[in-house]
């Protein structure tokens, strides 16, 4: 490849990490950017749903979507549907969730918060009475207290249970929760790593912590929201939040037809839930393939259905003018800065492009050109070409239509 003047294989079937090559189809990538900035400036929460044929650019879109997200103040989580169980249920999706969301962005949003409340305790300790702080020491939740054991001065308990108290009712009473946002912000390294893995699902044993129940007795879908809520701040007035809104991407979303009844169900009606526990600032992407959109509904069933926004977004089958256009993108950006190509499609003929675009044609059962089958052909018919020692050092040949045609001959 490097003789080619290529730093990487212009033609792997696995998705790029970098995907800015679009192909024409501007109608969808401008959706696709209207979408995020409305997300990403306007709070209401919103649902989406990617399809079309296997190959046809659904995972590049959501990539494409989730790079750009990054860069323009949101947080893109971007996921496959598990599989890893025998029977995954909403539980898998929900840690996949989290981790893929990560301690670190966890551990800066609750650090944030804290902050927040802390000058906002600062402020209101000195100014209460005697009797304002005794009731609100006896108020507190009996989890709070936990936390109090530790101080010794009673100004800094009272501030302490000024925090306490803002940041359990900034979670809506969840005082778990609270208490896991308060050791991931101020915890010693024990605690803000036991508090991460109680938020991820994978450690229960936090009541010494004052930290009672498991995350899946608090209800994962209202804990998935609490998430979305600690990362973005959607209420405090005057304070920027550590991301303008959370996107999730969840990929190969097909597979769910081949769960189980009681599985299925899980997952659909917990990303529901999810959603409608996250009100404000977050995106819902789900990309699956079919080649009928009148099956959409029944596959996912109602309860998610509904909440996704329509029309939905389809990845069509390029025409040849565009499947050109996106073979010559990316030849151009595999190739070094350095190299400097006979024409925009070396090492191929032009001619023989044309020759590999009909073969997909001739031998798709549906006669389109996908992305996939483009980079399926073309990286055939490329590394064949290197096999036969076509380009010999120094030499400038071309891949040509009769080659074209042995390479891709049906066996």
């Amino acid at each position: 490849m490097r003789t080619l003047g290529f730093e990487r294989n212009p033609f792997r079937v696995v998705p790029t990490e970098s995907p800015d090559i679009w192909a024409g189809r501007s109608d969808l990538k401008n959706r696709v950017e209207r979408i995020m900035q409305r997300t990403l400036t306007v709070s209401p929460s919103r649902a989406y749903l990617i399809w079309g044929d296997w190959g046809g650019g659904k995972t590049h879109t959501s990539r494409y979507f989730a790079r750009q997200v990054n860069t323009k103040g949101g947080l893109a989580v971007y996921f496959e549907l598990p599989r890893s169980s025998g029977k995954p249920t909403f539980a898998d999706v929900y840690v996949e969730f989290v981790k893929t969301i990560g301690q670190a962005n966890l551990k800066k949003a609750s650090e944030k918060l804290y902050s927040y409340f802390e000058n906002i305790a600062d402020s209101r300790v000195a100014s209460m009475t005697t009797q304002q702080a005794s009731a609100l020491l006896d108020e507190l939740p009996i989890q709070g207290r936990y936390i109090l054991k530790t101080i010794e001065k009673h100004e800094q308990k009272v501030k302490m249970g000024l925090i306490i108290n803002s940041l359990n009712s900034f979670f809506e009473e969840k005082t778990d929760f609270a208490l896991a946002v308060y050791y991931l912000a101020k915890g010693n390294d024990e605690q803000w790593q036991t508090s991460w893995e109680w938020i991820n699902g994978i450690k229960n044993d936090t009541s010494e912590m004052g930290i009672f129940g498991s995350v899946e007795s608090a209800n994962l879908s209202s804990i998935w929201g609490l998430v979305v809520k600690m990362l973005t701040f959607g209420e405090l007035i005057g304070e920027k939040p550590p991301y303008k809104a959370i996107f999730c991407f969840l990929d190969e979303f097909e597979n769910i037809d081949q769960l189980d009844s009681k599985s299925k169900l899980s997952i659909t009606e917990g990303l529901r839930d999810a959603f409608n526990h996250s009100p404000e600032r977050f995106c819902l992407m789900i990309a699956m393939t079919t080649e009928n959109v009148d099956e959409i509904e029944a596959v996912i069933g109602d309860p998610l259905y509904s909440r996704i926004l329509k029309p939905l977004i389809q990845t069509i089958p390029l025409e040849k003018a565009e499947a050109k256009n996106f073979i010559k993108d990316l030849l151009t950006q595999s190739r070094f800065a350095s190299f400097k190509a006979p024409d925009a499609f070396y090492p191929f003929a032009e001619d023989a492009i044309g020759e590999i675009l009909s073969k997909i044609e001739e031998q798709d059962p549906s006669g389109k050109i996908t992305p996939r089958n483009i980079l399926v052909s073309c990286g055939t018919v490329l590394e064949m070409a290197i096999l036969a020692s076509m380009f010999k050092s120094g030499t400038r040949s071309k891949i040509q239509p009769d080659f074209v045609e042995k390479a891709l001959e049906p066996i």
